[in-house]
């Protein structure tokens, strides 16, 4: 379970549902933050950070750290649910590289890009396309690398896009990140 500033921290840098104080207290503000994201993704919006809601703001947010770390090595922590300095500044990197407002706010603009570049992703590798990186996706990631030569890091960095997008000779021994 979260501690009270780790999931203030991430209410707020998961779609901005909490602007109070980061400061480890549950107010009126926290509280109705928590309501609001229990509402939005159907749990009982009682207010209160229990398991159900711990389970699935940690669960959003694992998917987001791996989609980051497997579409361009944005993100290099630990898959933990959890948003702290290293995934703020993953996605602050994402959204510089997509001309995204660089606020560290993984919000409606950051996520329908991210969504759109995962599903291109996985249309070059040939997986269902539900904009979500999980197994499928990264052992086709590294099927590709494989074929064009790359390093198997299930990373689609930039020689990986070289290939994919046709540009380049790039190179057949160096990393694909």
């Amino acid at each position: 379970m979260m501690t009270v500033k780790q999931y203030q921290k991430s209410l707020h840098h998961y779609f901005e549902y909490y602007n109070g104080k980061i400061g480890g207290k549950v107010g009126s503000q926290t509280k109705s933050a928590i309501k609001a994201f229990q509402k939005a993704y159907g749990l009982s919006a009682d207010g209160i950070y229990g398991t159900k809601t711990d389970a699935k703001l940690k669960g959003l947010v694992k998917n987001l750290q791996n989609n980051l770390k497997h579409y361009y090595g944005y993100y290099s922590g630990k898959i933990d649910g959890i948003i702290g300095s290293g995934t703020v500044a993953a996605i602050k990197r994402f959204q510089k590289g997509h001309n995204l407002t660089q606020d560290g706010i993984y919000g409606s603009s950051s996520h329908s890009r991210l969504t759109a570049q995962i599903k291109k992703l996985q249309r070059i590798v040939g997986v269902t396309q539900d904009g979500i990186i999980g197994t499928k996706t990264i052992a086709a990631i590294k099927a590709k690398q494989k074929s064009w030569g790359l390093t198997q890091d299930g990373v689609a960095g930039q020689k990986f896009w070289v290939k994919a997008n046709g540009s380049g000779s790039g190179s057949s021994s160096s990393s694909s990140s």
